[in-house]
């Protein structure tokens, strides 16, 4: 378990980064920039990250267990998961994505969206749903291209309401066979 001060640099340095990604793009960013954005010395930076990209990488690593930890709350094809809790995790998402967009532009504009997309596929072939031949190539299909979808309307400035984006994206779902057909 990390200390308290080493938590408390952490988030300092990633609340500036995303602040400062805002504004600019993840490699016009420097080390000195965002010391002085977070308020602290380069040492205490280099004490924690190796560059600015294992900075991003953390704050995409928090991203990722939001969401998992958003996805294990939910219930699963056995346990009774129903178009309305797909919907309902949908919709969670893309909010969270509209009112959180400084880490999507990391995510997005990183190498990280492929550890991303491995992590989300690795927890979707590991929830406990019945096996079939070709499950993992649906997992694939359904996550890539659902990363495709939230990424091209990210870029477009969430301009399509986030209700609607739901019922698009559990359409495809349902088309690809992952959302359960009771309600």
């Amino acid at each position: 378990m990390e200390d308290k001060r080493v938590r408390k640099s952490k988030e300092a340095l990633k609340t500036a980064l995303l602040t400062l990604r805002s504004s600019k793009e993840l490699k016009d960013i420097s080390v000195t920039e965002l010391c002085r954005k977070a308020g602290l010395n380069r040492s205490t930076f280099y004490a924690n990250y190796a560059d600015i990209n294992a900075l991003a990488a953390d704050c995409v690593t928090d991203l990722l267990h939001w969401l998992l930890t958003d996805m294990n709350t939910q219930p699963s094809a056995s346990d009774g998961m129903t178009r309305k809790t797909v919907r309902d995790s949908v919709k969670r998402f893309l909010t969270y994505m509209k009112e959180n967009p400084a880490i999507f532009r990391i995510l997005y504009d990183s190498e990280e969206r492929f550890l991303f997309v491995s992590q989300i596929i690795a927890y979707a072939g590991s929830s406990g749903r019945p096996a079939e031949a070709c499950r993992r190539y649906r997992d694939l299909y359904c996550v890539v291209g659902a990363f495709a979808v939230t990424r091209q309307w990210f870029l477009d400035g969430c301009s399509f309401p986030v209700e609607d984006m739901t019922t698009l994206l559990c359409t495809l779902l349902s088309a690809s066979g992952e959302v359960p057909i009771s309600t």
